[in-house]
């Protein structure tokens, strides 16, 4: 794979047999069936090195972003920082063929340390195509957004979006202070496509906002009302001994379930306590559930 990716992506003879090439691998990645498993568990963490260590920003084209963004959402599926939301999240998966694009409204984020963000950050400011720094625009207002989160890392949201408006701020800042140091003149495309991340990361947040109904004033549901305080919730089931799972005040009881049942999962793998053997928590009733206590709360 690396001979090939030398030979053909970093020596293409031209840019069609290149992105041919490209077009090909993420053929290759796309594939599900008999040992076809095994072959993309091998190959995405290969090639999402090459396209952060070998792959210039400027170089970067459609095929290159699209398997760029591919095994993004692999190897980060593959190493827990997030989850497919759907099935078959890559259009045209599920036929054995590659998808274009970047999943970003099927994928779960569980975990903030994303994979390969700050190559999408490098995408966004330097990449001589502006289809594919608006794809990558798409990709991190979108996982900023934070529309689809694990109820578990709900709380952080805000602190993680924080960041994400300081590091747009901060680079803004930089260019502005080496214009005026040096007489350089002003990153003028750099400066743009900052603006225009942040204003797509607005229309995110406005959007989910509107679709939640928090801007109108209008009746909400409880997990209609922002992100809300944290609960610990005693749990307990067919005589099981009791155990504990952290959520929000606005998760939903689907959601919480989901929390119980990946806890139940987790320590019957490492052998203790609450789940002893049984095969499954049951997920249609059947909880006892103790009394609601906020985390904050619950040392006095």
């Amino acid at each position: 794979a690396s001979a090939l990716w030398s030979h053909l992506v970093e020596h293409g003879s031209s840019r069609l047999e290149t992105d041919q090439c490209l077009q090909a691998f993420h053929y290759v990645v796309c594939q599900t069936g008999y040992y076809r498993e095994e072959v993309r568990a091998y190959l995405v963490p290969l090639f999402f090195g090459f396209c952060c260590d070998r792959l210039p920003v400027g170089d970067i084209r459609g095929a290159a972003f699209g398997l760029f963004g591919l095994v993004l959402s692999f190897v980060n599926i593959y190493r827990g920082r997030l989850e497919p939301a759907a099935r078959h999240p890559w259009p045209g998966m599920e036929n054995g063929g590659g998808g274009g694009g970047i999943p970003t409204n099927s994928l779960r984020v569980v975990h903030f340390d994303v994979l390969g963000l700050d190559k999408m950050w490098e995408i966004v400011l330097d990449a001589t195509c502006d289809e594919v720094a608006g794809g990558a625009m798409n990709f991190l207002s979108t996982i900023y957004g934070f529309r689809d989160v694990s109820p578990r890392i709900r709380s952080g949201v805000p602190e993680e979006q924080r960041k994400f408006i300081d590091r747009c701020i901060s680079h803004l800042r930089g260019v502005v202070d080496a214009n005026m140091s040096d007489g350089a003149d002003v990153d003028a495309t750099s400066v743009t496509r900052c603006l225009q991340l942040l204003s797509c990361f607005a229309r995110n947040i406005m959007g989910s906002a509107k679709k939640l109904g928090i801007l109108t004033g209008a009746a909400q549901s409880h997990g209609s009302l922002g992100l809300g305080q944290t609960l610990t919730v005693k749990i307990q089931y067919l005589g099981k001994p009791r155990f504990e799972v952290v959520c929000m005040t606005t998760d939903t009881v689907g959601m919480l379930r989901r929390l119980v049942r990946e806890k139940v999962l987790t320590d019957a793998a490492g052998g203790k306590g609450a789940h002893d053997g049984a095969a499954d928590p049951p997920m249609n009733g059947g909880f006892t559930y103790g009394p609601l206590l906020p985390a904050q709360d619950k040392a006095s």
